[in-house]
C-alpha cells in the first residue's frame, strides 16, 4: 500500500503527542496519510514546528481510530465550502493537535481516503519512527482547491524549491492528477485554477 523511503523524518516538526498517535494508528493498522499543511512543512524542510497536522483515513476504520485515540469526533453533512468544491460529508477526529479526517464510502473527495490516494502514498522513515504522507500533487491540488491566502503562499513555496542544480524539487504527477480529477469534479472556476498552478511546476 505504501512506497517505503528511508528518508530521515525532522523530529521537531510534528508534536510528541501527535507521533503518538500516529504510531498507535499504525499499530493497529490503521492505513492513514499526512497532507495538507503538515505535508507543505514536511516538503520545505521546515524548521520549526507545524501548528498541527491533518491526516486522512478510511471510513470503515474512523469508529476504530476514535476507540483507540480517544478525542472529539463530529461530522459535517456535507461539507460544502469553498463553494466550488464537492459537496463531501466528512468526519472529524480531534485529538490534540492531530485532526483526521474520513469521507464517506463511495463518495470520492478530498477528505475520502481513495485507492488511488492509498496507492501514491508514501512512508518516510525508518526504525519505527515513521510518517505516511500522500503524494505532493494530492497536496498542491487541495491547496489550489482551497485557495485561501495560506494554500497560495504555500503553492508558491513549493514551486520555488530548487536543488542545488537549480533544478525545481516538487513536481505534479499529470497522471495521478488526471485520475484524481475525476474523483473529486471541480467545477470550471477551480479547474481554471488549477491550470494557472500546473504552469508553475514541471509533470512528470
Amino acid at each position: 500500500m505504501y512506497r517505503s523511503s528511508r528518508e530521515a523524518i525532522p523530529t521537531h516538526l510534528f508534536s510528541t503527542d501527535t507521533m503518538r498517535s500516529l504510531r498507535l494508528l499504525r499499530t493497529h493498522n490503521i492505513p492513514y496519510a499526512i497532507y495538507s499543511g503538515g505535508h507543505v512543512a514536511y516538503l520545505l524542510d521546515e524548521k520549526r514546528p507545524v501548528g498541527d497536522a491533518d491526516a486522512l483515513i478510511d471510513a470503515h476504520n474512523f469508529p476504530r481510530a476514535h476507540k483507540i485515540l480517544g478525542g472529539v469526533a463530529y461530522n459535517m453533512r456535507p461539507l460544502i465550502w469553498p463553494d466550488d468544491m464537492p459537496h463531501e460529508s466528512v468526519s472529524f477526529l480531534l485529538r490534540g493537535d492531530l485532526e483526521v479526517k474520513a469521507g464517506s464510502d463511495g463518495e470520492p473527495g478530498y477528505f475520502t481516503y481513495t485507492d488511488l490516494v492509498k496507492k501514491h502514498s508514501t512512508m518516510k522513515g525508518d526504525n519505527g519512527y515513521t510518517i505516511n504522507f500522500v503524494c505532493p500533487t494530492e497536496t498542491i491540488l487541495f491547496k489550489a482547491a482551497m485557495w485561501r491566502s495560506k494554500d497560495q503562499e504555500d503553492i508558491a513555496m513549493l514551486a520555488r524549491q530548487r536543488d542545488n542544480n537549480g533544478r525545481q524539487t516538487i513536481n505534479i504527477d499529470g497522471a495521478y492528477l488526471e485520475a484524481r480529477l475525476e474523483e473529486v469534479r471541480l467545477d470550471s472556476v477551480a479547474l481554471g485554477r488549477l491550470a494557472v498552478v500546473r504552469k508553475c511546476f514541471q509533470e512528470i
